[in-house]
């Protein structure tokens, strides 16, 4: 359904009949880059013609859509408007969403058509405008990341150890294995698993004192030697971008020795992008880094 304010937009472009198509877009009509966002969730196009002349916004309008569910409705669902940015990157702008037991239907409101995302996303501390956003939504919806409860992700709360070898544990499809035990985590922990793994295949050696730290934060420079480890684990060439130049860091030498080389690696692949020319080698990670 348009609005006064989009039929009135519609009449000033010009005459013909007002067209309507709704599509499903299938997964190979999308880009590689959308597709390991988003996931399985469901495409759809939207288009609206005027005579011959397909319209993309409305002039300032509204229009109300309904899409129908397939299979069964997600717990909290979402709609993303899907785009690319000037840098070419997928941009998600996400739009409010009920779901209608009714009709059993997705509804939502509108100001111009194009590609829509219908996705399952709890967390309300994610502004669809921030730099991690489309990560956030990667993250869960592969289930490598929770929440901080229900409906937070905390995309500013300092990264702990532990969260980060169970993330790439999920990662790997959690695997099993025996590892080394350490001082300072019991066998009950939730992370106990993701450790065994990880340090039985070197991504995690622990603290010098025999401890590993599960809940200590996390800095970008032992986040940078986490990283560099899981990647010769999974046979990646590391030396592709080892011998970056960090000369372009104000904070270069703040760099500590037993991490230079991976802190170089990371940056050389565009992983550490720095923050305001500076690496932050001794500042905690957060979750949205």
């Amino acid at each position: 359904n348009f609005d006064q304010t989009a039929l009135s937009f519609f009449e000033k472009i010009g005459s013909g009949d007002l067209k309507l198509s709704v599509r499903t877009v299938a997964a190979d009509e999308i880009s590689r880059e959308q597709r390991n966002i988003i996931g399985s969730a469901p495409v759809y196009e939207l288009s609206v013609f005027v005579g011959e002349k397909k319209v993309t916004d409305f002039g300032g309008g509204l229009a109300g859509v309904k899409i129908p569910v397939v299979g069964e409705p997600v717990a909290d669902p979402v709609v993303w408007r899907m785009d690319f940015d000037a840098k070419g990157e997928v941009d998600l702008k996400a739009l409010p969403c009920s779901y209608d037991a009714g009709t059993n239907s997705y509804g939502f409101e509108t100001t111009g058509f194009s590609l829509y995302v219908i996705g399952d996303y709890p967390f309300v501390d994610t502004a669809d405008s921030a730099w991690y956003y489309e990560d956030t939504v990667f993250t869960y919806g592969r289930g490598l990341f929770q929440g901080t409860t229900r409906t937070t992700f905390a995309p500013l709360q300092e990264m702990k150890r532990c969260q980060l070898v169970t993330v790439l544990w999920r990662l790997e499809g959690k695997p099993q294995a025996s590892g080394k035990g350490f001082s300072d985590v019991a066998g009950g922990e939730y992370f106990a698993d993701a450790l065994a793994w990880a340090s039985a295949n070197g991504i995690i050696l622990g603290y010098e004192n025999g401890g590993f730290g599960p809940y200590d934060s996390i800095t970008r420079q032992q986040f940078a030697l986490v990283m560099y480890r899981y990647a010769k684990y999974k046979g990646y060439d590391v030396e592709k971008g080892a011998g970056f130049d960090l000369a372009a860091f104000e904070d270069e030498d703040d760099v500590s020795g037993f991490a230079l080389v991976e802190v170089r690696w990371l940056c050389g692949n565009d992983v550490i992008r720095g923050n305001n020319g500076r690496i932050l080698p001794h500042k905690s990670a957060s979750r949205a880094e």
